[in-house]
């Protein structure tokens, strides 16, 4: 039977939750309280520390289902075609994740946007009271 092994470090990591050593405030609060430049540039942030979290997860997980012989400095056959295989299952599956993601996402703010404009339709009209 072959042992697998765990990495016993990641190649990455972040050293508080929100990605900020000086800033423990949840990123909704963090958002709010920033310009549009600042969000852009925290959410741009945010997105690369993910992917590089994602690829880490990548490497780990196809490095210990993978690689099973370390006398060699390069992969066999095997390995090779393993970790092949491994990694275009795991971007596929990310892939496919981030798209059910994206359309949630639109019909949700598609929601809102439904209830914003019932909100507005409900609200009295004023316009007749103007000067004109």
């Amino acid at each position: 039977k072959i042992k697998k092994v765990k990495l016993a470090t990641p190649l990455y990591t972040m050293s508080q939750p929100w990605g900020s050593s000086n800033n423990n405030q949840p990123p909704q609060q963090i958002l709010y309280n920033q310009s549009e430049t600042e969000t852009y540039q925290y959410v741009m942030k945010l997105m690369m520390k993910q992917k590089l979290l994602f690829m880490n997860d990548i490497t780990e997980r196809c490095f210990v289902d993978c690689v099973i012989d370390f006398r060699y400095r390069k992969l066999n056959e095997y390995e090779r075609l393993c970790v092949g295989r491994c990694v275009n299952k795991m971007m596929q599956a990310e892939q496919i994740a981030t798209k059910v993601f994206v359309e949630e996402q639109m019909r949700w703010e598609e929601m809102e946007m439904e209830k914003m404009r019932k909100k507005q339709a409900e609200l009295p009209d004023y316009s007749r009271y103007s000067k004109d």
